[in-house]
């Protein structure tokens, strides 16, 4: 993996201020602060059946905004900041999609959860871009259905209900008849938490797909809401590259998922989200994995680490990628300081 040339050096933030922890944040569900979308029918990215698929604007060349923990409707002023600076950093960075890597909305209170849903969904159309949804643990509606529905009927959302919320985005040059890029999606936090037995299945079903329909078969991204365990292991052995402020929360995630994604010969990389404290990366036992930048100023954690996203380049030529940290301001980091082995280091960025 290269990293992004334009990315600044690392700059720290204020370690006096009180730490958050994931656990000991607590807020309200907030009221309804609702985004309109963008003038004129546009017709919906998702085929009714099959693999979603994105078209990229400059052939062989795939931008990905990665967004995680956006934890929309918790307060009207929070979601307001928060899309403001989704905006901001679409605009500067011109991505072929947009993805939220879990947690779009903060739970169900008061039975609220599909309105908060579709509005969520609101603030994603009004990017004006395609864009992909990976479920997590607050993403949670009673109707369940409706709010499924809901997710693929928005415009130019890519999301695909089928297998219990995983499915796979086919990335396509203009014209083009087969993918060069895949980006498999993994639902590993509803209903059960963690990547498991029944996650490490379907990626496996998905993989063998992919390889029996192509030939060769393109790379792939990975993309889920909880981190594997392995995260731990990777600043256990002094491989991580970043920010770490909170422990590793895997939910009890089958080790073997890191197996099945490396042995399958086609994932370049693995990105979560869930721990928002956290935003490094390293190489462990063969594959590269990622923390996201926390986005949502809904969420815990803006005081020690920054809100941003994570832009991910892909490169068919190549077949490689690079990633960059980048926030509304136009600044973006390529984290270089390693994370002190067995331990927290003070947030950066």
């Amino acid at each position: 993996m290269k990293h992004d040339p334009r990315a600044n050096g690392p700059a720290r933030e204020s370690g006096a201020r009180r730490r958050i922890t994931r656990r000991g944040f607590m807020a309200g569900a907030g009221g309804i602060a609702g985004a309109a979308l963008l003038a004129g029918a546009r017709p919906l990215f998702a085929a009714a059946d099959g693999p979603a698929r994105v078209t990229v604007r400059r052939p062989g060349t795939l931008t990905v905004l990665a967004l995680t923990d956006t934890h929309f409707y918790q307060k009207p002023y929070k979601d307001a900041w928060t899309v403001r600076e989704i905006k901001a950093m679409a605009d500067q960075h011109r991505p072929d999609l947009g993805l939220v890597c879990g947690d779009m909305w903060y739970n169900n209170p008061k039975g609220r959860g599909l309105e908060f849903c579709r509005g969520a969904c609101d603030y994603m159309a009004g990017l004006g871009i395609p864009w992909a949804f990976v479920r997590g643990n607050h993403d949670i509606a009673d109707e369940f259905a409706a709010a499924e529905q809901a997710l693929m009927a928005a415009p130019f959302s890519l999301y695909r209900a089928g297998a219990d919320g995983n499915y796979t985005i086919e990335v396509m040059d203009p014209g083009g008849t087969d993918p060069w890029w895949e980006l498999i999606i993994v639902n590993d936090a509803g209903p059960e938490m963690g990547f498991r037995e029944p996650q490490i299945e379907w990626f496996n079903a998905e993989a063998a797909r992919i390889k029996a329909e192509y030939s060769p078969a393109p790379p792939a991204f990975v993309f889920a809401h909880v981190p594997l365990p392995q995260y731990q292991d990777m600043v256990d052995s002094g491989a991580a590259k970043g920010v770490k402020g909170e422990k590793v929360s895997h939910e009890g995630g089958s080790r073997e998922a890191l197996s099945a994604i490396r042995d399958s010969g086609l994932v370049k990389a693995m990105f979560c989200g869930h721990d928002h404290l956290n935003n490094y990366y390293g190489d462990m036992d063969g594959a590269h994995l990622q923390y996201l930048r926390a986005s949502g100023h809904g969420g815990y954690g803006g005081a020690r680490v920054r809100k941003g996203g994570t832009v991910i380049t892909a490169d068919a030529g190549r077949r490689d990628f690079s990633t960059a940290s980048v926030f509304p301001s136009g600044r973006a980091f390529a984290w270089e300081p390693r994370v002190p082995a067995g331990k927290a280091m003070k947030a950066a960025g």
